[in-house]
């Protein structure tokens, strides 16, 4: 689609140059974006965001402590504002800084941002959408892979998510991506997957 090559061009041109090249051209658009009152726009901005986060990882880090919170808001709105395109793009976006949350966490800078995630993560995976449902899922994935034991305080409520909402309701390729997830559980975090009720 052209939402996804234009994602894939700016992926590109983050990795291509440095930093100091590619950002303050694209900041400026991504603020006034971010803040606009259409959703569609705010979809588009943070799909950019996610795009650029592997080659512009180092000129948006400053930014993230107000990234990440604005992200989460916008995976958990509801109502006249929310979009599923909107929810499933932030969703990807989060997962693309995961290791953002993961040095916070482990720092102490914020202890609680993996297991906020983790709620958040988890409480849209009941979504009536089935592609806001894999983007959770999937960026959950990939918080698990960076966290790894950081996510052992939240295993029971995770696998009550897991096994109550997503076994009985997901089928086809999500419930392939959940099976997955409980693989990339058991491998990273060990035995503490096998521990508990």
């Amino acid at each position: 689609t052209l939402r996804k090559s234009a994602a894939a061009s700016l992926d590109a041109l983050a990795c291509l140059g440095n930093d100091n090249s590619f950002l303050p051209h694209l900041l400026p658009h991504l603020q006034e974006g971010l803040s606009n009152s259409d959703p569609w726009v705010r979809e588009a901005m943070i799909l950019a965001l996610g795009a650029v986060a592997n080659g512009a990882y180092k000129g948006i880090e400053p930014h993230l402590g107000q990234l990440h919170p604005f992200l989460l808001a916008q995976l958990s709105s509801s109502g006249n504002d929310s979009l599923p395109q909107l929810q499933s793009s932030a969703a990807w976006t989060i997962g693309r800084f995961s290791s953002w949350a993961v040095e916070q966490t482990a720092s102490g800078a914020q202890p609680n941002l993996v297991g906020t995630m983790t709620e958040t993560l988890m409480s849209r995976l009941g979504d009536s959408n089935r592609k806001v449902q894999i983007s959770c899922c999937s960026a959950f994935g990939v918080l698990v892979e960076e966290a790894e034991e950081l996510m052992i305080p939240y295993l029971e409520p995770i696998y009550r998510t897991l096994v109550d909402v997503c076994l009985p309701r997901f089928q086809g390729r999500n419930l392939m991506i959940v099976f997955d997830t409980f693989g990339i559980m058991a491998e990273l975090i060990g035995k503490a997957t096998g521990t508990g009720s």
